[in-house]
């Protein structure tokens, strides 16, 4: 099949919070990805209503043997339904790396391919704006149209000086509420443009409540994340939209697989690659977080056919790995 050309796709990059590959996708391990099943007494039946600690430090001890990560997995498939069928039908990539910290690092190197902290700023209005360039005015560049739809407080959009230029601003739009969500206005307007990323608001991030209990939030981000796609289902734009789902820390969760040696300091998350065309499989080459970026610049991620090469240089010769995995097939 030929490759698409940018100028008739749409990319669509959805960024979750807080997890690991072995906590939030345990139902992969039977369709081939490198997973580790927990026994069962080890499994939630619902989402942990808490955070566990997972900043620079904490991450450094885990990894020196001083800190022992939570270990545990929720039931994906009743917890997160259209999650788990994303990561069955299309692309699964079970080595994608990101930064051993905790949000704003994540959140960073996916937008910008580098970060200038590994510690979150103070939560809440205002916080420091870096003078560092963003996937988005690359984009406008190349005449690429673009879209940023952060939560309420703008967050990570805000860290960037540029994007607080008022003609960039004028592409950012802020949701803070599910029933009111600026991506789906978009889909329905006909106004989504070549690029987008999104997140979702507070309580439909995925984020663990910070203070009172909120034992649905999982389910609710599931939810969101089904009817945004649905939206662009809907617009008939399916077949011309190229969809990423990945996410910016690791939670603070165990997670079995080791960090390649060039990449020790990071840990493993998650990536998913859906579109009609997309392969189905699970690919287990080398990825980091600033591949997300490298995947839109392409414009593409992922081959249109089954038949994929092992290696990292898929999505970037600059998140290569020092060795090649191979690819694991479902059965």
């Amino acid at each position: 099949m030929a490759k698409t050309a940018l100028s008739s796709l749409r990319m669509v990059v959805f960024v979750n919070e807080n997890k690991t590959p072995d906590f939030a996708f345990r139902s992969m391990a039977a369709w081939g990805a490198d997973i580790t099943e927990l026994p069962a007494a080890k499994v939630l039946k619902g989402a942990p209503d808490h955070d566990q600690p997972h900043d620079r430090n904490s991450w450094v001890h885990y990894r020196m043997g001083d800190y022992p990560a939570e270990p545990t997995q929720i039931d994906n498939d009743s917890v997160q339904p259209f999650h788990a069928y994303l990561a069955k039908m299309f692309t699964f990539s079970d080595h994608h790396f990101g930064i051993g910290s905790n949000s704003t690092s994540g959140h960073m190197l996916i937008v910008g391919g580098q970060t200038p902290t590994l510690k979150n700023p103070p939560f809440g209005p205002g916080g420091p704006k870096w003078d560092l360039p963003s996937i988005f005015t690359h984009a406008a560049r190349k005449k690429i149209t673009w879209a940023a739809v952060p939560d309420g407080d703008q967050y990570p959009v805000k860290f960037y000086s540029e994007l607080n230029l008022a003609a960039n601003a004028l592409n950012v739009h802020p949701t803070s509420d599910i029933t009111n969500d600026a991506f789906i206005q978009l889909v329905q307007a006909g106004k989504l443009p070549q690029l987008s990323y999104v997140w979702g608001p507070a309580g439909a991030d995925e984020h663990p409540p910070f203070r009172i209990s909120d034992p649905a939030y999982l389910s609710r981000a599931d939810d969101l994340l089904w009817r945004r796609v649905d939206a662009v289902v809907k617009a008939g734009q399916w077949d011309s939209t190229v969809f990423i789902l990945t996410y910016d820390d690791w939670g603070g969760y165990a997670d079995h697989v080791l960090t390649p040696v060039l990449r020790q300091q990071s840990t493993r998350f998650t990536r998913a690659d859906f579109r009609s065309s997309v392969a189905r499989g699970c690919l287990s080459s080398c990825s980091v977080g600033l591949s997300v970026s490298a995947s839109t610049i392409r414009g593409t991620p992922t081959p249109a056919s089954s038949k994929r090469s092992s290696t990292c240089t898929d999505w970037g010769s600059s998140a290569s790995c020092a060795s090649t995995l191979h690819r694991r097939s479902r059965a």
